[in-house]
């Protein structure tokens, strides 16, 4: 159940590295308008997932400070720091993770393995830039361009049913969410 927090920091790393290879990729001659596509495309996908890291952080301090509350208040017995625990986690289930909304879960998988592909994409595009003479023409495998094309829309569309499912929801998590990503401009 914990995988989204992990994804979500695997596909920040990568899109962090994805972003220092367009710095140094910039300087090369192949396309430009594609490095810049991809490189604003990037800049959106970061802004989300760093803007759904800040609500995870906010939700895991809250639930600590509950957390460590439960403990203070708790008498010596283990049964009552197991069940402090295990509020704890399940709390962080619903708020953090949705695992209580089947709207909402899979599309946060979506967006991440999405924007983890996206990042793939643009690493096979940029070992290609490397690999390329600089005295050679600009050419980009049209496939290639494709396929990152269509990650692009693919990401669009889940961020927009993401969007519209937290909107639709009543739910405090749902709202809470939905108003980081649109305070982040999604």
């Amino acid at each position: 159940a914990h995988a989204l927090f992990l994804d979500r920091k695997r596909v920040e790393a990568k899109l962090n590295k994805a972003w220092r290879h367009h710095v140094t990729a910039a300087r090369s001659r192949r396309s430009q308008t594609l490095f810049h596509r991809t490189a604003l495309a990037r800049a959106r996908l970061a802004q989300l997932v760093a803007a759904l890291g800040a609500y995870h952080a906010h939700v895991v301090h809250d639930e600590w400070t509950t957390l460590e509350a439960a403990l203070h208040r708790a008498d010596t017995g283990l049964d009552d720091l197991a069940a402090a625990h295990r509020a704890y986690l399940a709390n962080l289930h619903t708020r953090a993770l949705f695992q209580h909304r089947d709207d909402v879960a899979p599309l946060l998988a979506t967006l991440l393995a999405t924007a983890s592909t996206f990042c793939a994409l643009v690493q096979a595009l940029l070992a290609d830039a490397f690999a390329a003479d600089p005295r050679d023409p600009p050419s980009d495998d049209p496939a290639l361009v494709a396929r990152l094309d269509a990650t692009i829309r693919d990401f669009d569309a889940a961020a927009a049913s993401l969007r519209t499912a937290l909107a639709a929801a009543s739910d405090e998590p749902a709202a809470s969410l939905a108003f980081r990503l649109e305070s982040s401009c999604w």
